[in-house]
């Protein structure tokens, strides 16, 4: 009781002192774990089974990784009643498996221990701010932790982390033999600096050890409170479908990145945090689920097609590499845009089914740019052939044939075949420098949706080297049609077309470089893009975002390199997790959510001539035809972001918003969401 009444006392007073208050204080106070340095599992006893994982060489075989975190466990417990009142040390808690393990073992194990604790430790750079306005500002700088591991691995990990300058302190509980859960470690910080209580301003993640026991002293106390698992990170650990470890290290891989990240205004924070507990484990998924498919298919060699494989390409090469996966990741700068000319050949069989493909949907500027030809000669076309020329109009399958048909008689022939032969030259000599050609079994990685890209790259090789005998297997987020079997094979990580937003998947996967619009033999490497930068993503935050899903692929890749199932366990695991926290974001956003996001600008077209948000804001009759008379924007359209992005805007519709967001929240959830 006394304890829970100090707990509530010092979390009253912290209310009232949420900034750091440097006036009056000469010194800083900080715990060090969950505080500065955290570990990517939810709570520390989760590590024992992952250090387990990296102890299979010296562990008996009848002790699993689960039994060695209760004997871990059980032995810490037995150390901390029988030495109460201060601080134990690793080698009293080893001590405490006397009989059970001999003595060389347990100096392995120790070591094991240590070794792994010193891997996964990630840095909490949101603190750097705080910690460097303390230095200018002249303060001085300690760091205290209740830890019963050596001191000097505690100080080697901050001064790795560039908190530890000299002339800081470093108290160890296991060193000085007092704590701060007793405040005993707080008087020994007073004694050695000769600083007054008043005077120590002290912050830590731990109600009671860093806030109420300093309190007790007199002692200035803040409490750190981000390091507490968000809405996407608690729901994970609640999925019972998922083993206790896989959700642990999937939810704290999730805090530990978006800790990395200082925080620089409301915007970033929010692409920070959705990065790292929806997209990082959404790309992590979906790239092992490739590579595994890869291997099983003996693969070796992926190539991750512009623009969305940027960030897969680099996933890859980090998951293939800690987990021990022998297939390589390739960055291939290919396109529906760029392979279709080359793909083109009136002469083939298959032409009007490749011009059909590519011009179906597009409106006269994107079938132009498509065919390389100019838009008033075009145009002409189009009219001879009674198709309407009406602004923003997009040609049916009727249209494309008709527009295959005439241009095999119109002088617009001959202008489009050279173009073709001309990219096709540039094409092959740009696969030429990537190693194409070189390979028997072709993998290319894509995010989908019908396959196009495939046809006309499988169609292109083979009009760029006659003879080259190949097949292509296509891996696929989703595919709403499959491609024809000439095309080669296809593998799909979802089949569940319910779940799949288009849009949302190709913003996690966005890259920060123009479209690939064609080859050409005077560009730098045979290919010429729109832009060198896609300067909307950019001013969006794609950076940050890139920069936090990798980020989750190393730790996470990191956690599970020792994982003993097989990896079609921890990626159907994964898949799992991603289907909660990708379902959670699209049907549950938050309104900044619904802002940073549904205001990205998102092309549904290879050209990329038609761009729209990923949720509009509309007003109430528009919001009413399209969310009750369901006559949606596009298929990468965002309806629940929509909602709360025009509820904000229109504030006297709220009322009448919030019943929409309810009836399409209601009937969303019945989805099976199942990526």
């Amino acid at each position: 009781m006394r304890r829970k009444l100090l707990i509530s006392a010092a979390l009253c007073m912290n209310r009232f002192q949420r900034q750091w208050q440097l006036d009056d204080i000469d010194l800083i106070s900080l715990d060090v774990f969950e505080t500065l340095i955290i570990r990517p599992v939810v709570t520390p006893n989760d590590l024992y089974e992952v250090i387990a994982w990296q102890m299979k060489e010296i562990l008996p075989h009848d002790i699993t990784p689960a039994k060695w975190r209760e004997i871990r466990y059980g032995a810490e417990r037995e150390a901390r009643v029988k030495h109460a009142g201060r601080e134990i040390t690793l080698q009293e808690i080893y001590e405490m498996m006397d009989g059970r393990f001999d003595t060389s073992f347990k100096t392995k194990a120790m070591a094991i221990e240590c070794k792994t604790e010193e891997s996964i430790w990630q840095l909490v750079d949101y603190m750097r701010v705080p910690i460097d306005a303390a230095r200018r500002a002249g303060k001085k700088i300690a760091f205290l932790s209740d830890m019963y591991l050596p001191e000097e691995i505690i100080k080697r990990a901050i001064i790795a982390h560039g908190f530890y300058k000299e002339g800081d302190l470093l108290l160890v509980s296991s060193t000085q033999g007092a704590q701060k859960s007793t405040s005993k470690l707080f008087q020994v910080l007073m004694d050695k600096t000769g600083v007054p209580a008043r005077r120590i301003l002290h912050q830590g993640d731990n109600p009671w050890s860093d806030l109420a026991m300093p309190m007790t002293k007199r002692v200035r106390a803040k409490l750190f409170e981000k390091h507490e698992l968000n809405r996407y990170e608690q729901a994970i650990t609640e999925l019972e479908q998922v083993s206790h470890v896989v959700r642990s290290i999937a939810a704290g891989t999730s805090r530990a990145v978006r800790l990395s990240v200082p925080e620089e205004s409301p915007a970033q924070s929010t692409i920070v945090e959705v990065s790292a507990s929806v997209a990082g484990p959404f790309v992590v998924s979906y790239v092992l689920w490739v590579l595994i498919e890869a291997q099983r298919l003996g693969i070796k060699h992926l190539y991750f097609m512009a623009r969305d494989g940027q960030i897969m390409t680099r996933v890859a090469d980090i998951l293939a590499k800690q987990l021990n996966i022998p297939v390589s990741a390739h960055y291939f700068y290919g396109s529906r845009q760029s392979l279709f000319l080359p793909a083109l050949d009136v002469d083939d069989p298959h032409y009007e089914d490749i011009f059909v493909r590519g011009i179906r949907k597009k409106t006269l500027k994107g079938a132009a740019a498509l065919l390389n030809l100019p838009v008033d000669a075009f145009e002409a076309l189009v009219e001879s052939v009674g198709i309407t020329n009406t602004p923003g109009y997009q040609y049916t399958w009727k249209d494309a044939r008709s527009l295959a048909a005439a241009l095999k008689k119109s002088p617009l022939l001959t202008i489009m075949q050279e173009k073709s032969r001309a990219q096709r030259a540039a094409m092959a000599a740009y696969f030429e420098t990537v190693g194409i050609f070189d390979q028997a079994h072709l993998g290319v990685v894509d995010t989908g949706w019908v396959g196009n890209v495939q046809v006309f790259l499988t169609d292109a090789i083979r009009k760029a080297k006659p003879g080259h005998v190949f097949t292509c297997t296509g891996f696929y987020v989703y595919l709403r049609r499959q491609p024809d079997a000439r095309a080669g094979g296809t593998r799909c990580y979802s089949r569940n077309a319910r779940a799949m937003i288009t849009g949302l998947v190709e913003l996690f996967t966005a890259a920060d470089h123009g479209s690939v619009k064609a080859y050409d033999k005077d560009a730098p490497n045979f290919v010429r893009l729109s832009s060198e930068k896609n300067k909307e993503g950019l001013e969006w935050g794609l950076p940050v975002q890139q920069s936090v899903i990798e980020s989750y692929a190393r730790i996470f890749a990191n956690m599970t390199k020792g994982y003993p199932l097989p990896l079609d366990t921890l990626a159907a695991e994964i898949k799992i997790v991603s289907s909660l926290t990708f379902s959670r974001f699209f049907l549950e956003p938050t309104t900044q959510e619904a802002v940073v996001y549904g205001s990205y600008p998102h092309a549904d077209d290879p050209a990329h001539l038609i761009y729209h948000e990923l949720a509009p804001v509309f007003n109430l009759q528009q919001m009413f035809r399209r969310f009750i008379l369901k006559d949606f924007l596009t298929v990468s359209h965002w309806p629940a972001a929509t909602i709360l992005r025009s509820c904000r805007h229109y504030l006297l519709y709220l009322p009448a918003g919030y019943v929409l967001y309810c009836i399409r929240r209601r009937k969303e959830k019945n989805r099976k969401w199942m990526l």
